[in-house]
């Protein structure tokens, strides 16, 4: 209940990222989906996310790459503050991780 609650009143962030198994390296650009919230049709907002999730998964150490837990992880939290910082919202960010 408390999830849907702050997802109604803050909406939701899912940034989709798609990484090769063995190289751990990124395949394509990662796609961030605003759900729920006002962005209005801000690209800038969108292009700063994505840029962020890139970055956070470059400056990753090959242990961190290796756990896609602690990624997903550092994804939320750096989305987190970035996203309160420009939005002044904290909305449920669930990143996903597809590998190939």
């Amino acid at each position: 209940m408390r999830d849907r609650q702050h997802i109604s009143e803050d909406g939701i962030v899912l940034p989709i990222i798609v990484i090769n198994r063995q190289t751990g390296h990124l395949e394509s650009p990662p796609e961030v989906v605003f759900r729920g919230m006002t962005v209005n049709d801000d690209d800038r907002l969108v292009d700063e996310c994505r840029d962020l999730v890139i970055e956070t998964i470059e400056s990753s150490t090959l242990e961190e790459r290796g756990d896609w837990a602690v990624i997903k992880d550092k994804i939320r939290r750096a989305l987190r503050k970035y996203i309160s910082k420009q939005l002044s919202k904290r909305p449920f960010i669930l990143p996903v991780i597809m590998e190939i």
